[in-house]
């Protein structure tokens, strides 16, 4: 059975609707899958959450456009596990049309923190994002476009409880010219708000034996396409490509 069929047997949930869980201030856990896995977890799930619809589309296309400085200063602070760090970074989601900025802040008190505002061309840094990116970003140094990652996204949400669930299928790092797809993982995120509980989500990922920890999908684009330092992610990284090609 694919994940596209599994999908479907799942109840929808508009994009309006999903306003009411927007979780811009969470705590988040990540979790690496292959397809195989991924296919036994939804099954497992699906009474338990409802699915994002737009458009009668389920699977959903997305692209970030990732900045940093020169230097990657933004990437070493997460390798280094620098606290307060964060992230610049455009979203398109594609099917919706919609745009945003976002500045996503990881606090020392191991919370997500997202802010953002519409913007028309994804991409493109003008005066007025200018001005909304130094709020949080006090360096000299100037901003480049980094890395892009364009995916599909699947968003789930939780019929009782204030949790949204992600899984990022096919991702595809791209860095110029050149780019890498990883095809045989699915990354799932669960997202909640105030402290965590272990909900349906987490609870059958812990009965299929599948840990807890994963790093970001923009540093992870960077170790593998850029000559960057990465030795804190080697392991993780080894684990991901094994995986990708071997499963």
């Amino acid at each position: 059975m694919t994940v596209q069929r599994i999908i479907q047997q799942f109840e929808p949930i508009s994009l309006s609707e999903m306003d009411n869980v927007k979780l811009l201030s969470r705590t988040d856990k990540k979790f690496m899958l292959t397809l195989k896995q991924l296919e036994t977890w939804l099954v497992e799930i699906k009474s338990y959450y409802r699915v994002l619809e737009i458009n009668a589309v389920r699977i959903n296309a997305y692209k970030s456009y990732y900045f940093d400085t020169p230097d990657f200063d933004l990437y070493k602070a997460h390798h280094n596990k620098k606290l307060n760090r964060f992230k610049i970074r455009f979203r398109s989601y594609l099917e919706s049309g919609i745009h945003f900025l976002e500045i996503k802040l990881k606090t020392n008190k191991g919370r997500t923190i997202k802010k953002r505002i519409d913007v028309a061309t994804p991409g493109i840094i003008t005066p007025n994002e200018e001005n909304f990116i130094s709020q949080f970003y006090k360096s000299s140094k100037p901003l480049i476009n980094s890395l892009n990652i364009e995916y599909y996204r699947i968003t789930l949400v939780n019929k009782e409880a204030p949790e949204r669930v992600t899984v990022d299928l096919n991702l595809t790092f791209v860095d110029n010219t050149v780019s890498r797809t990883l095809e045989n993982i699915a990354i799932v995120e669960i997202k909640q708000d105030n402290l965590p509980v272990v909900t349906k989500a987490e609870s059958v990922l812990k009965s299929m034996r599948i840990k807890e920890g994963f790093i970001s999908k923009y540093c992870l684009g960077m170790a593998l396409l850029k000559p960057v330092k990465q030795n804190l992610f080697k392991p993780k990284i080894r684990k991901i490509v094994k995986t990708n090609f071997y499963v």
